[in-house]
């Protein structure tokens, strides 16, 4: 057996001694991050890897994995988004406006998201909007002469938007010896820093 696991997809070869052999290509078209599912998988992996559960037993169990729920509601995590982004505003010296403002546009972004992920647009698009109506509400707060930054309102609300794991991954696939992963999630990361820089520049 052969497994070729790449940026976004695997390819598995299986050439059995006494059958004909045959070869299966899965791409992931999208990701999500639901690290209690992830944590569940692993386990189940564990599972077979030692042994203790059949192969139909381990189907069933990712179904019911697949299937199960979030840990969290959606707007609990919009929730604690928005929490964070207002107090990272009042860390870096931001108003208390200001940091009010940043929990809304955070709160926007997480909708923006949310509907972009339901409509399956790219990733980029949905960046870059969510970017420039974090940077529209914080320029309508500054020309009505609200007591805030605009630039650090701005920042909380693109906080969690920066690809920052997904850059540690890349690094860590590229000293691990995974040259191919490494570059396409270096440029997937790349590509969300220009939306980034492209929702900015239309609100701007």
């Amino acid at each position: 057996m052969d497994v070729d696991v790449t940026n976004q997809s695997i390819h598995l070869n299986y050439n059995p001694t006494d059958a004909d052999g045959f070869s299966v290509l899965r791409v992931v078209r999208s990701s999500t991050a639901n690290f209690a599912g992830l944590c569940l998988v692993h386990e189940l992996v564990s599972d077979v890897i030692s042994g203790g559960i059949e192969i139909t037993q381990a189907a069933t169990r990712l179904q019911v994995i697949m299937r199960k729920p979030r840990p969290f509601p959606r707007w609990f995590v919009a929730t604690a988004r928005g929490v964070f982004a207002a107090a990272f505003v009042l860390f870096i010296g931001g108003s208390a406006l200001g940091a009010l403002i940043a929990f809304g546009s955070s709160s926007l972004v997480s909708q923006i998201m949310k509907f972009g992920n339901r409509w399956r647009v790219p990733e980029f698009f949905t960046v870059a909007a969510s970017t420039c109506a974090v940077t529209a509400v914080a320029l309508i707060g500054f020309a009505v002469h609200a007591p805030i930054d605009p630039a650090l309102v701005v920042a909380g609300g693109i906080l969690l938007l920066l690809p920052s794991v997904r850059f540690v991954s890349a690094l860590q696939d590229a000293i691990n010896g995974f040259p191919v992963t490494a570059v396409g999630r270096l440029f997937s990361a790349g590509l969300i820093y220009t939306a980034i820089l492209t929702g900015i520049s239309v609100a701007w």
